[in-house]
């Protein structure tokens, strides 16, 4: 997949939080469980 990380608007902290350069390739998936978060339940 192609993603756009936009460098200058409300989600350029994504680019700056992976560390992503135009052009570069990263790897984008789930972020680690915090500590003490509680699981999700199904009703």
């Amino acid at each position: 997949r192609v993603v756009w990380l936009p460098l200058n608007s409300a989600g350029a902290g994504v680019a700056a939080d992976t560390g992503a350069q135009p052009g570069s390739l990263v790897r984008i998936g789930p972020a680690p469980r915090a500590a003490g978060a509680l699981e999700e339940v199904e009703a």
